[in-house]
């Protein structure tokens, strides 16, 4: 069997393993995840992996029947978000782009926000 192994794609596969902070911050968005009705929310809390974010979010999309999901998180003193709509219906692209609270209403915001969307597969 050996003789008939793509070694060097193996050998790809093995390397592109996780990092610990990777799965560490998957695990957070699991383990905070809320659900309302066919919407997720989740965070991965601070992380130095910010592929961890949209990582999280493809993970989370569906296993429970959530066709919404968002997922956010801490890098570097930046939120990033990231979201997913399986529901050709839903723009999540066009859901992240809410106006911004009015001054003075005790919302507050990082100044940067990075965010990534995929709507319907």
């Amino acid at each position: 069997m050996f003789r008939q192994a793509d070694v060097p794609l193996v050998k790809e596969m093995y390397g592109s393993a996780f990092a610990p902070a990777m799965f560490d911050a998957i695990g957070e968005a699991i383990r905070s995840r809320t659900v309302r009705g066919s919407s997720l929310v989740a965070t991965v809390g601070r992380t130095s992996e910010s592929g961890a974010i949209p990582q999280a979010a493809d993970s989370l999309l569906n296993p429970e029947g959530s066709t919404t999901v968002l997922v956010f998180g801490l890098v570097d003193e930046t939120v990033r978000l990231s979201a997913r709509a399986s529901d050709s219906r839903v723009d999540i692209a066009d859901a992240l782009r809410a106006p911004s609270p009015p001054a003075g209403s005790g919302i507050a915001f990082s100044t940067r926000c990075i965010w990534t969307a995929r709507t319907g597969e």
